[in-house]
């Protein structure tokens, strides 16, 4: 489960720098000379975000709307679980998926 914590870490952080990326071009070439880049955790969201009786099996994808839901596709679960910004744990509005994105 520590290494799914650091993937989520990972991802929201990726997801943040991508996010702003329009807004702070020059800032990413200072990025980009010195090759340094300093992770800061956004968002953590792991099985102590959840109830004892739920928890994480294997994630096979995570998205985020417009609201600013996050939505992780347990795949050995059967079930998408939702999180607010906050990382709180809000239901599984979905029992069963193979993926968040029809490809």
């Amino acid at each position: 489960m520590r290494n799914l914590k650091y993937r989520l870490i990972l991802l929201f952080v990726l997801i943040f720098f991508v996010s702003g990326a329009s807004k702070s071009e020059k800032s990413l070439i200072g990025i980009y000379k010195s090759g340094t880049v300093r992770f800061v955790p956004v968002l953590t969201i792991d099985d102590t975000s959840m109830p004892d009786n739920i928890f994480f099996e294997s994630i096979s994808d995570i998205e985020c709307d417009n609201d600013g839901y996050v939505y992780a596709c347990d795949y050995r679960a059967s079930n998408i679980k939702k999180f607010d910004s906050l990382g709180k744990y809000h239901c599984c509005p979905v029992k069963k998926c193979k993926s968040l994105v029809n490809h």
